[in-house]
C-alpha cells in the first residue's frame, strides 16, 4: 500500500514538474525564450508559431514546446471553441515526420495578462495525431519536417 501511495505521489509531482505552474508562467512564456517557426499566417484564421526546447529524438522525430498566437484572437477562439479571452495556446508537441503524426500533450491556454484559460471542450482538448490538410498540425508538420528535405 505504501508503494502505491509513493508511486501516486511521484506521478503527481512529475506532472507538475513538466509544465510550468502559474508562478513561473510569465517567465516560461517570456518571448526571449521562444523562436519563431516560420512566417505568421494572416487573416481571421491566421496565427504565429513559436518553439522552445526543440529536441530531435531521432532523424525524423522531434519534441518541443509549441506556442500558438492567433492573429485575430476572437475569431480564433470561436473557430476552436476556446474561451474568448484566449490569446495564446502552449502545448508540448511531438512530431513524427516519417509517420506524418503531430501529437500534443499538456495543452494550456492563456489570456493577454498570462492568466490560465480552460481548454476543456475546445478543439485543443483533443489530441489529433494524424496530420490533416488545412490544420495547425499540418503547418507544424510542414515547418518542422519539410525543412529536413
Amino acid at each position: 500500500m505504501n508503494r502505491l501511495i509513493s508511486l501516486a505521489a511521484l506521478v503527481i509531482l512529475s506532472a507538475f514538474a513538466v509544465f510550468p505552474q502559474s508562478d513561473s508562467d510569465r517567465e516560461f512564456l517570456n518571448e526571449k525564450f521562444w523562436s519563431a517557426l516560420g512566417k505568421p499566417s494572416e487573416g481571421p484564421r491566421g496565427f504565429s508559431l513559436f518553439t522552445r526546447d526543440l529536441q530531435p529524438k531521432g532523424d525524423t522525430f522531434f519534441e518541443f514546446w509549441l506556442k500558438i498566437v492567433p492573429a485575430e484572437p476572437a475569431a480564433f477562439a470561436r473557430r476552436y471553441s476556446l474561451a474568448r479571452e484566449t490569446t495564446a495556446i502552449v502545448q508540448y508537441t511531438s512530431v513524427d515526420c516519417r509517420k506524418k503524426i503531430v501529437s500534443a500533450e499538456r495543452v494550456r491556454a492563456f489570456s493577454a495578462d498570462l492568466e490560465p484559460v480552460s481548454v476543456k471542450g475546445s478543439a485543443f482538448a483533443r489530441d489529433e495525431k494524424r496530420v490533416r490538410a488545412g490544420t495547425i498540425n499540418e503547418t507544424v508538420f510542414q515547418r518542422i519536417c519539410l525543412s529536413l528535405e
